[in-house]
């Protein structure tokens, strides 16, 4: 082939640090506007962008120029950079956790998995984001180590 053809459609999920800062109620929808621009900045294109004050969503198309390594760390590392921008001390002791989930959807998939990002508060109201994970990796069928799921 002489091109690169790709469609590579990633569900993102990655949390702040335990015991540190969590996003305020009032800056959510403009960071997740702000995430959607840096994955679309970075070659992805967003579908979806959603969460609560301690962890975020992504739905995107996947860029075929970064490895989802690099693609996850500049989105975090742009994201947290602009955190402190709107509020330097009050996000002063922000930081994510360093690792991530990142998980492929089907095509078939996308609006379910589009749905359940926009319905966040709804999840939550009966599940812990920690519990949410765990299901999350079930649902995918990823083997985990307890111990290592979260940065202290």
């Amino acid at each position: 082939m002489a091109s690169t053809l790709t469609q590579i459609v990633l569900h993102v999920v990655f949390h702040t640090k335990p015991k540190r800062t969590n996003i305020r109620d009032c800056d959510l929808t403009r960071l997740f506007e702000y995430i959607a621009g840096v994955v679309n900045g970075l070659g992805g294109a967003t579908i979806q962008v959603g969460g609560m004050p301690d962890h975020v969503h992504i739905l995107m198309l996947m860029t075929k120029n970064m490895s989802v390594a690099d693609f996850v760390k500049e989105v975090k590392i742009s994201s947290s950079k602009w955190l402190r921008t709107i509020d330097m001390h009050f996000y002063n002791a922000f930081n994510w956790q360093s690792g991530y989930g990142a998980f492929s959807v089907s095509p078939s998939l996308i609006e379910t998995t589009r749905n359940y990002i926009a319905n966040q508060a709804q999840h939550h109201r009966n599940r812990s984001s920690f519990e949410e994970l765990r299901y999350i990796l079930r649902g995918y069928g990823v083997k985990y180590d307890e111990r290592y799921l979260f940065d202290e």
